[in-house]
């Protein structure tokens, strides 16, 4: 399948066969021969994939059904770019192509080969083969398919585990224990109320906070924040997350940080969390979490977090955000002031020189672009923020 027709170099481009754009192509030759489907609306890419398997193994049509596919059989499956499209694009059919053989067609897949093989000069799709071991009778195939080759156009690697070399550590990383279990209560509806809105305050900021990483990091810190809070409202809603326990809570939330959320700033959310969980369970004070044990605890996760980062306030990160809301709410045990406190160390950052990371060597040329609004602040700080908010939007109610 290809959303177009390849390019011949020197040929006139009127010559050219050319698709529009909102048609996809099904078959065509490795030659810009015609396909033998022209789609006018592009489908999905599970439902390109659907159609593409059900031609390719499918029996209902007697004229194509060359090669017989049963249950369990066992395949060889090779997805192969035909030139125009990225790695992460084409990593993507291959995920898709391999979960539908499996979970539609329950073929068993012992090898997946993908790459670029052999293309259509810079054809934007993709091929699917696949070879039947099952049915092929001969038990020397795969043994013959996995033997090097020094032709250019096979770039299979194949690496086992005994050429792995074994990994000496040369660090350690002290981690402390799970926190014993607390008698911290919570309130399941206060919580769940107060973790939507923080999830809603991402979601709604996401593209800014975007904008922001795009030229100051790596583009990817709104996008990280919204995946933790994806992860978050998913384990609410299916029951996988303790709400009336707030240490249990610290921890479900840790446990998802560090399956969705990646980047600086998902290790960082880790570490803070998984202290903030251990300082609240070893506080024996009181049955239900008050401002006293809060900020305490706040306070002991912001000292861990600084045994793991060089990062302090005035060094343009979340820290400009984080460490002004925990000093303020032990200072003065008022939520909104804190919020508030935080709200101008984030803003503060837009007039901060970076220390850290990508920020630290973006060219004046690309900041001066948000001199209206008084300079580029730290996204990372901006994330803070907006989760704080959200807490005190429900809070102040």
């Amino acid at each position: 399948a290809s959303l177009d027709h390849c390019c011949v170099p020197g040929r006139d481009p009127s010559q050219q066969i050319s698709l529009g754009p909102d048609e996809i192509e099904i078959g065509m030759g490795i030659h810009n021969e015609p396909g033998v489907e022209k789609l006018s609306s592009i489908p999905t890419r599970e439902e390109l994939v659907q159609k593409l398997l059900r031609t390719l193994v499918s029996s209902d049509d007697i004229d194509r059904s060359f090669v017989p596919f049963h249950p369990f059989d066992e395949v060889v499956l090779l997805v192969n770019n035909l030139g125009g499209i990225s790695n992460l694009e084409l990593g993507v059919f291959v995920h898709l192509v391999a979960s539908q053989l499996r979970q539609n067609y329950k073929l068993n897949i012992v090898r997946v080969l993908a790459g670029t093989f052999m293309t259509a000069l810079d054809g934007p799709g993709f091929s699917i083969t696949l070879l039947n071991l099952t049915r092929a009778g001969d038990d020397r195939i795969l043994e013959l398919l996995d033997l090097p080759s020094a032709a250019p156009g096979w770039t299979v690697k194949q690496i086992s585990s005994q050429s792995i070399p074994p990994v000496a550590l040369t660090a350690s990383v002290e981690v402390s224990p799970r926190p014993p279990s607390s008698t911290l209560k919570a309130n399941p509806d206060f919580i769940k109320s107060l973790l939507f809105a923080a999830c809603r305050n991402i979601a709604k900021n996401e593209s800014q906070i975007t904008q922001y990483d795009t030229v100051a990091g790596d583009g990817d810190c709104g996008t990280t924040l919204l995946d933790g809070c994806n992860g978050i409202i998913k384990a609410i809603q299916s029951n996988e997350i303790c709400l009336d326990n707030v240490v249990q809570l610290v921890l479900g939330i840790v446990d998802i940080v560090e399956n969705c959320m990646g980047g600086t700033s998902g290790g960082i959310y880790a570490i803070f969390l998984s202290a903030l969980a251990q300082a609240l369970g070893n506080s024996t004070e009181s049955s239900e979490l008050d401002v006293g044990t809060l900020s305490r605890s706040l306070m002991f996760a912001l000292d861990t977090l600084y045994r793991y980062t060089r990062a302090r306030p005035g060094d343009r990160t979340l820290i400009d955000s984080l460490a002004p809301f925990v000093a303020t709410l032990v200072e003065t045990s008022n939520l909104c002031k804190a919020v508030a406190a935080s709200r101008s160390g984030f803003e503060n950052t837009r007039k901060l020189q970076a220390k850290f990371g990508r920020a630290s060597y973006v060219s004046d040329s690309a900041i001066t672009n948000f001199d209206d609004e008084g300079g580029l602040p730290d996204p990372g700080a901006l994330g803070v923020v907006v989760i704080l908010e959200g807490f005190l939007s429900v809070y102040k109610k």
